[in-house]
């Protein structure tokens, strides 16, 4: 008997191994036929079985080898159809760089507006896409000669936007001067868009979940504190964020210090010109989600916020149910004690006391920032704790 070499396809499955049928009348083996389940052969009158011998099918009446014979072809077959899969496999099997890509896409569900590199904008050349949200876009760019990059956040200009845009640009020069509070170097307009020109900032925080998933206490701890001080700044100039977020605040190259940024939902105090919503938002004050107006306050509330999704409790706050959410926040503001019962979030107990005591009373940030100084295992003047591999990151 004649044996052909066995046929593979990439697409067959794992467990589909190829039959291979004794012709019974010349005792040939013909070419691969598909695999069968019992049946008689209308021609020969041989009842056909899928008896399996390693990657082969045999007919019962023509199987001239012996037990032995049959036990070593198996053998070898099996083991190059399984060479043939595991080579597949890793054909098919993604590199580092596309896993990383696929984790990027999956927190870049925003809009694209297919700037590509080495485009023309202005004075400026597209050299990458940073990111996006519901209406805007960033680009990293560089000015001709220029030394740093720069972030080009693009928004579409109409009758909606224009006046979110003048609002954003007035916040942001008014906020100007402070270490955690994103540079903001002018604007201009370009096609059918208005492009706002800020500092660019190496990555937000919401990237630094993907490789650890928490934060240790040290980095947490620095993060609410640089962020609270950063609202100090704000509250200064009589300006509420409105949408602090793990999205919405960034770190630096050197990894030194946070800095604050997208100011798109931002107004003065007491203000609601821009008859914004947020009453469904889960990083956002229990307060505003029943109905109440945004105050000062209502920023510090979503920096605990902020600090549970770092450690990795946000489902002691997060709900697509709103008024559980609700539930949720107000049990853990009147009674913390019960909620935050693990080694790793007990130190929030204290901070949490302290802005529940400021919620219907005057807020305070020093007396915040005191109460942070006070925790056990954090200071302020560490830095941040950050590992190398794959990327450098918060750890």
């Amino acid at each position: 008997m004649i044996l052909l070499p066995l046929l593979y396809h990439s697409s067959q499955r794992f467990f589909d191994f190829p039959q291979i049928e004794s012709n019974g009348t010349t005792g040939e083996m013909p070419v691969k036929t598909s695999i069968a389940t019992k049946q008689t052969d209308p021609k020969v009158g041989v009842r056909r079985s899928r008896r399996l011998t390693g990657a082969f099918t045999c007919e019962d009446s023509n199987d001239l080898r012996t037990n032995r014979q049959n036990s070593e072809t198996s053998d070898k077959e099996n083991l190059t159809s399984r060479q043939r899969r595991t080579s597949q496999r890793n054909l098919n099997k993604p590199s580092e760089a596309q896993k990383n890509k696929d984790k990027d896409t999956e927190f870049d569900n925003t809009v694209h507006f297919g700037f590509t590199k080495d485009q023309k904008v202005g004075k400026y050349t597209i050299e990458k896409r940073l990111g996006g949200g519901d209406n805007a876009e960033c680009y990293a760019a560089r000015k001709k000669y220029a030394r740093a990059t720069v972030a080009l956040k693009f928004i579409k200009f109409n009758k909606k936007s224009s006046k979110l845009i003048d609002n954003e640009m007035k916040m942001l020069t008014k906020a100007q001067k402070h270490d955690f509070v994103q540079v903001f170097y002018g604007s201009f307009k370009y096609e059918k868009f208005h492009v706002i020109v800020l500092q660019q900032l190496h990555c937000d925080l919401r990237s630094q979940l993907k490789h650890p998933k928490t934060l240790f206490r040290q980095n947490v701890g620095k993060v609410a504190y640089q962020t609270i001080q950063g609202l100090e700044w704000l509250g200064s100039k009589n300006i509420i964020h409105r949408d602090l977020h793990c999205g919405n605040i960034f770190l630096t190259k050197n990894f030194s210090n946070i800095v604050i940024g997208d100011f798109g939902c931002a107004e003065m105090e007491r203000r609601n010109d821009l008859k914004l919503r947020f009453n469904d938002l889960d990083h956002i004050s229990h307060r505003v989600n029943k109905g109440a107006e945004y105050r000062f306050i209502d920023d510090i509330v979503s920096v605990v916020f902020l600090m549970l999704t770092l450690i990795g409790d946000s489902n002691l706050f997060s709900d697509e149910n709103l008024p559980r959410m609700v539930q949720k926040k107000e049990k853990l503001f009147n009674h913390p004690e019960n909620v935050l019962t693990k080694p790793s979030n007990e130190f929030l107990i204290p901070i949490i006391i302290e802005v529940q005591s400021q919620l219907d009373a005057k807020h305070s940030y020093p007396a915040l920032l005191d109460v942070f100084r006070r925790i056990p295992g954090f200071s302020p003047l560490n830095k941040y704790i950050t590992s190398s591999a794959p990327v450098k990151h918060l750890r």
